[in-house]
């Protein structure tokens, strides 16, 4: 069993969506305007396809009008058939209704999106699809359409679409139409009309068809296996080949559509590049002398820079220099053993002093003139006074040295203060320079990091997306404009339409009331012919007749008084003579003023013959009238389509553009995400940009913040080194002093010794002499050795003098200077150091400016040549 199903709207007639099941006995009922003539004549449309056949009144909208107002409006049919429902798809494809067939039942997954949309590209549309489903080609006949559903058609692959087989089925939707549209019918007539349609007869055979379709079996056969035909990887090549050609069909759809809203954008580009250009080549041209000048000042910070350099490293290179000299000195007097020939040249005043002692000792010895008491008291006295000069000696050589140390100790100090001030005075010329670098790279934090917050209010496509908002505002009133301009111009076509109806019955009832004035008149004529007729009918046997035939004379008589009609040309009468008598029913009558009213039959066929003549000219004007009405009619259509067409061609430009304002709309949609999008991207984009230089700046900040601690921690090191080194320095002549005194008293008790052996000498050799008379030559030969010893030492110390004196003068000008060489050394370092960091902070500030504008200029450079290039093409093309 075959029938219609559901009926399905889809943005149609006013109706977002509704499923109507229609597969029964369905009864409508409402109040006016819920839509039951809507779906009546879609209904009725699926039968006789045939948009001026649907009782839609002249004034109301036309059926493509009001069912496919937009691009997204569908109507569609689901039939049931024995083998499964298929769908019929009803869309506006170019202004007119275009049919589809679809071999599935109808699913609303085909044409509505999870978010409620309503797709309008058949592309999308047929993806959503499934694939084995079939789906025909778009059908823009009514006509192939009945023929498809009523199976009139050769075509097998739409024999599965049909709900009957006929081929003379032009009076079932004519049936089905009268019956919708309330026709009277009766119902047998419409039973036995619907019958015949479908009675089966004997119809000729068009050999030539049947022999044009076995001549193409063959070929369509082979074209069919071929879509079912697999290579041995289990692969339909043809299936893809034609997915391939359907995906270019869609791109080349696509490529079309986007074809015109191209061109439109493609001119207003130009018009924009040709007002752009000059602009770009200014700004490129003022980048460019920015950047040069930039260079320019890097060049005069490179110059600078290593010119002041150069000349400290100069300087660092002398005194590096002198170090090496200092080093090489102090090695060259340690492989001499120079703290041997110091301690010894610091003694050679006592060793002088010795020498003279032990020369009086032995020139004492030698006397022998003086008595031997005052010999060897003289002798005591001497040892004793060389005793006591020895002390004086070393006393002397204490204070001295002591006096030396403490003078040292004092230029230590003195070095330290120094010292101290110049190291804190570079590092506050450094803390300065460190504050003043530190404040520089805090405000460039600072302004990163306000550049940065300034992103959360920063929309660098706010211009064009509120240009495309008030173009989409402005496309919103020009739809409003739009629409209210139909409705006027309607309205002023329907008040002539109306004019011209009201014209048009007037003319009508005008022609109507002539015609039947006419005809009033013919039917009066011919009513006085059909009399007349009657009366010449009757003259046989009449009384009229046999008066004239036996009477003369008598239309002066009887005929003035007598009826025609009654009595006249009446017949069985059987007149007879009676007695003649000058009076008429006893009456005497004059009557000879009287007229003769009766006629006789010439007069009447006259009359008759006028009659017929008049019955003609009114057939004449009757025929007339219509050819009249018409030519009035035609007269008073041309006089106003003069006005209506002109307002039609205008409905037909506001409807094109009407049509237009949803694409333009999409596009200034999509124009608008777009820009949403592009607007993200830069501020993606300027995002990381300004975070890697705030990152930078906080880096920057950071390691200013480390260098400055770890300086301040150097400082106060090289300070503690300072007072550890003037500890350090300050103990070692202490123990230097003590040493001396040490190596003082070691001797003292040496000496003292010696004194002591010597005066014991002295008194034993007293005592001996005293008691032989004799000189100890062992004494004496004591002393003339401990003579030359010290003699030997003093001749060393004469040998070893210049040595001892270079090595003082070098102590005094270059080992006394080291400190201050390798503390102006680390100065000059700490200044190179310095100059370097100014220098890279500079030079880095001008490459970020410089890369900055570089960015620019490569921006403006790239779009001025995008733009010259496309003008270039748009020229040459």
């Amino acid at each position: 069993m075959k029938y219609l199903n559901k009926i399905i709207f889809i943005n149609s007639a006013n109706i977002p969506y509704a499923e109507i099941s229609v597969d029964g006995n369905v009864h409508f009922t409402g109040t006016q305007g819920v839509g039951k003539s809507t779906v009546l004549r879609a209904l009725l449309f699926f039968y006789n396809a045939d948009k001026h056949r649907l009782g839609i009144q002249q004034g109301q909208k036309s059926f493509d009008e009001f069912y496919f107002r937009q691009s997204n409006s569908y109507i569609l049919y689901e039939v049931m058939r024995d083998n499964g429902a298929y769908t019929i798809l009803v869309s506006r494809y170019q202004g007119r209704a275009s049919w589809r067939f679809i071999d599935a039942p109808y699913q609303r997954e085909w044409f509505i999106t999870e978010d409620k949309q309503v797709l309008s590209d058949w592309v999308k549309i047929r993806e959503r699809i499934d694939k084995n489903v079939g789906v025909s080609a778009r059908i823009e006949s009514g006509v192939m359409f009945k023929d498809i559903i009523f199976g009139n058609t050769h075509d097998h692959k739409y024999a599965r679409y049909s709900l009957v087989q006929s081929s003379h089925y032009q009076n079932i939707p004519r049936s089905i139409q009268n019956v919708f549209l309330n026709t009277k019918l009766d119902a047998d007539f419409v039973k036995n009309t619907i019958i015949q349609s479908m009675t089966d007869e004997d119809l000729p055979i068009d050999l030539q068809t049947y022999r044009r379709l076995v001549s193409n079996f063959e070929r369509e056969y082979d074209e069919i296996d071929c879509w079912f035909r697999q290579t041995r990887d289990g692969n339909y090549p043809v299936r893809q080949q034609a997915l391939n050609i359907a995906e270019q069909g869609r791109k080349i759809v696509a490529l079309d559509q986007q074809l015109s809203d191209v061109w439109h954008m493609m001119n207003h580009a130009v018009a924009y590049s040709e007002q752009r250009i000059p602009l770009l080549e200014v700004e490129a041209e003022e980048v460019k002398t920015a950047i040069e000048k930039e260079h320019s000042r890097k060049k005069e910070l490179t110059t600078d820079y290593d010119k002041e350099k150069d000349s400290l490293n100069q300087e660092l290179g002398a005194k590096k220099s002198k170090l090496k000299e200092i080093a090489q000195a102090r090695k060259d007097f340690d492989a001499l053993g120079i703290e041997d020939k110091l301690s010894l040249s610091d003694r050679e005043s006592a060793i002088k002093q010795e020498a003279i002692n032990k020369q009086t000792l032995l020139d004492d010895l030698l006397k022998t003139h003086a008595s031997i008491e005052e010999k060897y008291n003289i002798a005591k006295a001497k040892l004793e006074n060389a005793r006591q000069a020895f002390e004086n000696v070393q006393k002397e050589a204490y204070y001295q040295k002591q006096a030396i140390l403490q003078i040292e100790r004092k230029r230590l100090e003195e070095d330290r203060s120094k010292n101290r001030n110049q190291i804190m005075e570079a590092f506050d010329n450094w803390r300065h320079e460190s504050d003043e670098r530190l404040q520089v790279l805090l405000a460039e934090q600072n302004r990163a990091d306000s550049a940065l917050k300034e992103l959360r209010h920063w929309h660098p496509m706010a211009d064009e997306i509120k240009q495309t908002d008030e173009q989409l505002q402005q496309l919103n009133l020009k739809e409003k404009e739009n629409t209210a301009q139909q409705i006027a111009v309607k309205s002023q076509i329907t008040q002539i339409i109306a004019e011209y109806e009201m014209k048009e019955a007037e003319i009508k009832h005008a022609s109507q009331r002539e015609q039947e004035r006419l005809e009033a008149d013919r039917t009066q004529i011919r009513e006085q012919i059909s009399k007349i007729n009657n009366l010449l009918t009757h003259l046989d046997g009449s009384f009229y007749k046999w008066l004239c035939e036996n009477t003369e004379g008598w239309e002066n008589t009887i005929g003035k008084v007598i009826d025609e009609e009654r009595v006249l040309y009446a017949q069985g009468l059987e007149p007879q003579f009676c007695v003649a008598s000058d009076n008429l029913f006893g009456i005497r009558l004059n009557l000879d003023n009287i007229a003769s009213v009766h006629r006789t039959p010439d007069e009447y066929r006259l009359e008759k013959k006028n009659l017929e003549e008049q019955v003609k000219q009114i057939n004449r004007q009757l025929m007339q009238s219509p050819i009249t009405l018409e030519e009035e009619i035609s007269k008073l259509g041309k006089k106003y389509a003069t006005q209506l067409n002109p307002l039609r061609q205008n409905v037909t430009l506001l409807k094109v553009e009407e049509e237009q304002i949803p694409v333009k709309r999409q596009n200034l949609q999509n124009h608008r995400h777009k820009l949403e999008m592009e607007e993200l991207e830069q501020i993606a984009q300027e995002k990381e940009i300004r975070e890697r230089s705030f990152n930078e700046a906080l880096l920057n900040v950071q390691s200013e913040k480390d260098v400055r601690e770890k300086n301040e921690a150097r400082n106060k090191k090289e300070l503690k080194n300072l007072d550890s080194s003037f500890g350090k320095t300050s103990k070692a002549l202490d123990e230097e002093l003590r040493i001396f005194n040490e190596s003082q008293n070691a001797e003292a008790t040496v000496r003292y010794k010696e004194f002591a052996v010597q005066k014991k000498q002295l008194d034993e050799q007293q005592k001996a002499e005293l008691a032989g008379k004799g000189v100890d030559m062992d004494l004496l030969e004591q002393y003339r050795k401990a003579l030359k010893d010290l003699q030997t030492l003093l001749a060393r110390i004469e040998e070893e003098r210049s040595i001892v004196i270079r090595y003082r003068d070098a102590e005094q000008n270059l080992f006394a200077k080291e400190p201050e060489i390798r503390k102006t050394i680390k100065t000059i370092e700490q200044r190179l150091s310095m100059i370097r960091q100014r220098y890279e902070d500079k030079r880095t500030r001008i490459e970020k400016k410089c890369r900055e504008m570089e960015e620019r200029q490569h921006i403006v450079l790239k779009e001025l040549a995008h733009r010259k290039e496309g003008l270039n093409f748009y020229h040459l093309n």
